[in-house]
């Protein structure tokens, strides 16, 4: 199952703010050749789930770097080992909805437009939107409310820029547990929202690719 039974880590925040050693423990950062593009999010041992856009068509696998479980981007570990600092992300079941939810999203990009990218993981918390409110924010031709949610930080100007696709949308279950409910995918930039991809949406999907396909195969 993609749902693991490991700790998903705790954590409450507000606004932007560095994210401390051992939290977001399967946030991971997408490198070609060692500069951040993109972030991405552990499932298991083997497999990182992130933006469809982030990955070049026909590129080889092998021709991107991931780092995960660190604090500091330019540190480089070579294998996903599980520890206290790197674990998978709890995997969402088909049926979870979250609007109206308080969910954090983190990642080594930009949450100003005219910040320069740092080496350090930031963590920002956000709520999803209501589809209604979705769909108003952004147009009902641009979105596809089955596949895709909106999330953020309503009332204030604060958003993600370079280098933040692909980040995880992450929301606390009953359980005191972190889900993983989405993928940052698009925005317009200078806004108080984004969009994601859904993770509920997709999970038969990623299920079935993980499974058929081999570790490493390009």
């Amino acid at each position: 199952m993609l749902v693991t039974t490991f700790l998903c880590i705790f954590n409450k925040i507000a606004g932007v703010v560095p994210s401390l050693r051992g939290d977001w423990a399967w946030s991971c950062s997408m490198r070609k050749p060692t500069s951040h593009i993109c972030g991405g999010s552990l499932i298991n041992g083997q497999w990182i789930v992130t933006a469809a856009h982030c990955v070049s068509s026909g590129t080889l696998a092998s021709s991107y770097k991931w780092i995960c479980g660190i604090y500091e981007r330019n540190k480089q570990n070579t294998d996903i080992d599980f520890d206290n600092y790197v674990m998978p992300a709890c995997f969402p079941a088909k049926t979870d909805t979250y609007e109206g939810a308080t969910s954090v999203t983190t990642g080594w990009g930009t949450f100003f437009p005219d910040e320069s990218p740092d080496t350090s993981r930031k963590e920002m918390g956000i709520r999803v939107l209501t589809e209604a409110d979705c769909v108003k924010k952004f147009g009902a031709n641009m979105l596809n409310t089955t596949t895709q949610i909106c999330a953020g930080a309503t009332g204030i100007v604060l958003n993600m820029y370079q280098g933040n696709s692909g980040d995880p949308l992450l929301v606390e279950h009953s359980n005191g547990l972190w889900y993983l409910a989405g993928l940052a995918s698009w925005g317009y930039g200078y806004a108080d929202g984004h969009v994601y991809t859904s993770l509920s949406a997709y999970r038969d999907w990623v299920q079935g690719h993980v499974s058929t396909f081999p570790s490493g195969s390009d």
